[in-house]
């Protein structure tokens, strides 16, 4: 089975990381090809850069184009939330014929679940400003009758970027701390526990400066979601009961460079559970030509 796993970046590498670990510790009997692509355009331009959803949409649907005709994989999962948000605007979502999954619906479950068993906590959602001011998770979230009131929607502008970097550095911490502060203004009711989404496949590498911060923050008990492990754990739930891959392979392709820094700062989080992920990491292969891109003048 060949899967495309791809991110505005590389924090879905970390569901790369974990598909791979898993099936290692399956002891499977076939094949399994993981292909990361990363559909960030360009260094210092992602889609949070981009004026507007129609752009995003036609950038993405470039990236998905060519996954689709360059690797011919038997599923895409869109290991990002932003995409995941835009996805339904690709023309490409109308016309493929390959199985895609995004990661919004497994974020969804995670919080619904936690919520029944913690029926008085609050609901805060953090992520980047597409993923939050799209409205998805808090429509879905309501769909499901969740009060409005019990829902904090804060968008995080450039986390992901310094996650990507340095996911401990200082910089983090401080826009951590900033955007926890800025959700607990919103906060209109009180509750005695706080389910929170990291809504971002970037945020899991951060995972601990985020449980330290909050409960700091909200002076309540933190009950993390974080969907990259269950979008992982579907790659094996999702197929037939027999499928059992036990050599891995994994690539790694970027429009954009991949910096020393962000090799190391992701690296050593991976290297341990998934070598052939960590290897594909430090010897990404660049391709200018990965996918058509022209950036617009705003």
């Amino acid at each position: 089975m060949k899967i495309v796993i791809t991110d505005s970046g590389l924090g879905g590498l970390s569901v790369c990381a974990e598909v791979e670990s898993i099936a290692n510790k399956k002891r499977l009997t076939e094949h399994l090809d993981l292909i990361y692509f990363n559909s960030l355009p360009d260094n210092g331009f992602g889609y949070n850069n981009m004026k507007d959803d129609e752009e995003k949409a036609e950038v993405f649907n470039s990236a998905l184009n060519s996954i689709e005709s360059k690797f011919h994989p038997d599923k895409i999962l869109i290991a990002c939330n932003t995409l995941s948000v835009v996805f339904d605007k690709t023309n490409f979502s109308k016309t493929t014929q390959t199985k895609v999954v995004g990661i919004v619906n497994f974020g969804v479950e995670m919080m619904l679940q936690k919520l029944r068993k913690n029926p008085n906590a609050m609901i805060l959602l953090l992520g980047t400003p597409t993923t939050i001011n799209s409205l998805t998770y808090q429509n879905k979230l309501i769909e499901n009758n969740i009060p409005k009131e019990k829902i904090v929607g804060q968008s995080c502008f450039l986390l992901e970027t310094k996650i990507q970097e340095n996911p401990f550095s200082d910089d983090v911490l401080e826009l951590i701390t900033k955007y926890a502060e800025e959700a607990k203004q919103k906060a209109v009711c009180k509750y005695d526990k706080i389910i929170v989404l990291l809504a971002c496949t970037h945020y899991g590498y951060s995972l601990e400066l985020f449980d330290k911060v909050l409960q700091k923050t909200f002076c309540l008990p933190v009950i993390l979601c974080n969907p990259n492990e269950s979008m992982a754990k579907s790659v094996f739930e999702l197929t037939h009961e027999n499928y059992s891959p036990n050599d891995v392979s994994v690539e790694l392709f970027s429009r954009a460079n991949i910096s020393p820094l962000e090799k190391e700062g992701i690296g050593k989080l991976i290297k341990h559970e998934a070598p052939k992920t960590y290897d594909a990491l430090i010897n990404p292969i660049i391709d200018k030509q990965l996918f058509p891109f022209e950036k617009h003048e705003n």
